[in-house]
């Protein structure tokens, strides 16, 4: 953008650059007169917008006495090459789009009228538009100075609401029929899927063209799509099509759509090959090994993935063998595929392909191999998958390994009452609180196993340090949240970025009391909107904050059952979907909040158990704290002991792990009590801090025992469920994270429900059956490897592997 001014004296002009001077009309002429000028730039504002509102925005950093008055009116050309006296004349002669203002000191706006507004809408095109600063008034003596371009925060600017135009964008995203390879004399039913970009309903035409050996070309009836919705895919089936000459075809896929901005994303092109039909009438290629990547790597690893395949036939075959991997996030990072040409009945092939590098992406892999060949008549042994992990340092060993303890300075303290830890996947890091009346604060990062020292947790309004109660939690989006305790009310926010507290509004008084223990706090995001949930402790008070309003919401208490007090060492969790899950300490209540319904469930869950495997019968007090990962709560008991267990979601049931160990690097025998707290790290990791009087920091490495997956495919009789695909398909597969199709055969009876399990065996959804063709909406699922399961009442339930991706 440029500014200046413009200044007449009789005859004689002059323009300058920079600064905007005004002033009223010098008696006699005997003076300079001065009159300013804008040109603002719009090129970041698409041509084809609709213009809302517009507003000049200035700033006047000094005037006189007597106050002047100003117009803005528009300039008819560009005021940085117009001579002196046509700008001075454009100035004070073009349309007026805003009324007549006096000009004070400091910031002003002037939004201009409908013929301003037009005239930044038909200047879109030029990218640039002028005004110029009109003082009309004959008041000697008054004048003022305004900013102008390169001043800083206080450059003049261009304020403008716009709507932008209706945009149309139709891409070919995926041809699913014909596979890599066909057996000549197929008729296939060439198929793909088309998908509107924009959030408004769409009209296109999509094509399918096959290309054979010879280079003849064959154009399919064209299909009219109307109405798409926005934001959505669409498969389209065409005309069947046979596939008769043998050899590598050409299919292409395209869209036409008037007004589509995006032209490149119109086609999708691919090569398939088609073979002749082997004899025998049995054609089958198995995946039967992942060689590599397999256990635990170190980050920045290379890898070179490694499958074996197996060709089961009798006859020589050909087939493509695919392999994929895809990081912790379900996002698939690498893929490649290796044409096999004529492997011999009843022989292996083992295959490398191109190394990839890992990078420094921790927590659990998954390797995928598949195959894909012409009329296989067993499709379930066609693919196979393998977890692998990315640590710092490579392999863990499992179990419990204490790490860097918390500093000691600047307090000099260790961690007692009100010291807390929780994890910000965004940064990667640890945050923890010291506690004991200390404003101590600080990061941890796992990777490279270093504390630093963050801003202190400042006494605020409450006057107090944290203590019994404290209590905090990483948003993921750059915040932390805690209240004090102490007997305190005090709401806390502490900026990662900014390495700063906020005080936020205090915690409701409610029934009289203060936070002083038992409370706990989770983060949820609902609808957009997140929410802080806290548990206030003492008493069963329960509410959320609002942190788009800044407001505390009352919700239904937490239950009494038992007793009403929720003591030290209660806690929640969420699991990330739809519950929050709170344990009472002392009496073992265990509860869950629906959020879909805003209450508290009328039966009681299992709670931690009492006695451990010691034969001793303690109760969760002080130092009690839980964490939720992959279906499962791995909570430690506190109030002096070292009992650490796990809860498993979808069984209701308790399983004790392996107690964290009594010494550290204290050289002291010391239990987990006041302080003691539990976050979660990965998929795998968990990280706890003992409490107790001890800056000690530990982390459980955890594998299971057995695969958590043989719990979907086990029915009740203790035999294996079928994994063969003969009993229903499931189209796409795989998929983004959208809709899918489940096709049930007709050999298979119909059951009430299908269930969709992930890889770790957990539970994911369930879907009613009324009939033979079932759309389910994936929409929840995070992208990932999961199972889904139909029980049809034959004893033997069927399961089929689905891919979602992103």
């Amino acid at each position: 953008m440029w500014t200046g001014t413009v200044a007449r004296k009789g005859n004689d002009y002059q323009k300058t650059t920079g600064i905007l001077r005004i002033c009223s009309e010098p008696s006699g002429g005997s003076a300079w007169w001065y009159q300013g000028w804008f040109k603002f730039n719009l090129s970041a504002i698409p041509d084809s917008s609709t213009i809302d509102t517009v507003s000049i925005i200035f700033y006047c950093s000094s005037r006189s006495s007597q106050i002047p008055y100003a117009y803005v009116r528009l300039l008819p050309g560009d005021p940085v090459s117009a001579n002196e006296q046509t700008l001075w004349t454009w100035i004070t002669t073009g349309q007026q789009v805003t009324m007549g203002q006096s000009v004070v000191q400091g910031w002003q706006t002037r939004g201009l009228n409908i013929a301003g507004k037009a005239a930044v809408e038909s200047c879109l095109t030029q990218d640039w538009i002028a005004f110029g600063l009109h003082e009309f008034t004959y008041r000697t003596g008054a004048w003022a100075e305004i900013a102008g371009h390169g001043s800083g925060e206080w450059t003049p600017y261009l304020e403008v609401a716009y709507t932008l135009p209706e945009r149309t964008d139709i891409s070919m995203e995926e041809i699913l029929e014909p596979g890599v390879i066909v057996s000549a004399g197929t008729i296939i039913t060439p198929t793909g899927r088309w998908r509107n970009r924009q959030p408004h309903s769409e009209n296109y035409t999509a094509w399918f063209i096959f290309i054979n050996p010879a280079g003849q070309r064959t154009t399919l009836p064209a299909i009219q799509v109307l109405g798409q919705r926005g934001e959505s895919d669409t498969v389209l089936y065409f005309s069947p099509f046979p596939l008769n000459d043998t050899g590598r075809w050409t299919v292409k896929c395209s869209t036409y759509a008037e007004n589509d901005i995006d032209p490149n994303n119109d086609v999708k092109e691919r090569y398939f090959r088609v073979v002749p039909q082997s004899g025998g009438g049995n054609f089958d290629v198995a995946v039967t090994e992942i060689i590599s990547p397999l256990g635990v790597l170190d980050t920045s690893s290379w890898v070179t993935p490694i499958g074996r395949w197996r060709n089961l036939s009798n006859n020589p075959a050909t087939f493509f063998g695919y392999f994929a991997l895809i990081n912790p996030d379900g996002i698939r990072v690498y893929t490649n595929s290796v044409l096999v040409n004529e492997l011999p009945a009843n022989s292996d092939t083992v295959i490398e392909f191109t190394p990839y590098n890992v990078g420094y992406q921790i927590g659990q892999w998954t390797a995928v191999c598949s195959t894909v060949a012409a009329v296989d008549t067993n499709p379930a042994n066609n693919w196979r998958w393998v977890n692998f992990n990315v640590a710092a340092g490579g392999s863990l060993p499992k179990g419990w390994h204490e790490v860097k303890p918390m500093p000691l300075t600047p307090s000099s303290k260790a961690v007692k009452d009100g010291g807390w830890l929780t994890f910000d996947p965004n940064s990667g890091l640890i945050f923890a609180a010291k506690g004991n009346k200390s404003g101590d604060f600080y990061c941890y990062d796992p990777v490279a196993d270093t504390w630093r020292e963050l801003c202190l947790w400042r006494e605020g309004v409450e006057g107090k340090g944290p203590a019994k109660g404290a209590v905090g939690v990483a948003d993921g989006l750059g915040k932390v949240f805690a209240v004090k305790g102490n007997n305190t009310l005090g709401f806390w926010c502490y900026h990662i970025a900014g390495d700063s507290w906020q005080q936020l509004p205090d915690v409701p008084l409610g029934g009289g009391k203060k936070v002083k223990g038992g409370s706990d706090l989770v983060v949820v995001n609902e609808a957009g909107t997140e929410y802080i949930y806290l548990l206030k402790g003492y008493k069963n008070e329960f509410y959320r904050f609002n942190c788009d309003s800044d407001t505390w919401e009352e919700l239904p208490v937490a239950p009494q059952a038992i007793h009403p007090k929720w003591d030290k060492g209660s806690w929640l969790v969420y699991d990330g979907n739809r519950y929050i899950y709170a344990h009472k300490a002392k009496y073992h209540e265990f509860w869950r909040f629906d959020l879909f319904t805003a209450a508290w469930d009328t039966n009681r869950l299992n709670g931690m158990p009492f006695l451990s495997r010691t034969g001793k019968n303690k109760k969760a007090k002080d130092g009690s704290s839980g964490a939720c990962v992959n279906g499962a709560i791995f909570a430690l008991k506190g109030g002096n002991t070292c009992e650490f267990y796990r809860y498993d979601i979808e069984a209701d049931t308790w399983t004790e792990l392996e107690p964290m160990p009594e010494v550290g690097s204290t050289g002291k025998k010391k239990r987990i009590k006041a302080g003691g707290d539990i976050t979660v790290y990965n998929d795998h990791i968990l990280y706890a801090l003992k409490g107790n009087k001890t800056r000690e920091l530990w982390y459980y490495y955890y594998v299971p025992q057995v695969s958590s997956l043989s719990g979907v495919l086990q029915t009740n009789s203790g035999s294996k469920a079928s994994l063969s695909a003969e009993f229903f398909s499931i189209f796409p597969n795989p998929t983004i994270q959208g809709d899918v199709i489940v096709q049930l055969n007709s050999g298979i009876n119909l059951p009430r429900a299908v269930k969709i399990y992930d890889n770790c065996g957990n539970l994911k959804l369930k879907f009613p059956i009324q009939s033979r063709v079932v759309r389910l909406n994936l929409g929840l699922l995070s992208p990932g490897i999961y199972w889904l399961r139909l029980d049809t009442g034959s004893g033997r339930p069927v399961c089929q592997k689905l891919v979602v991706t992103r």
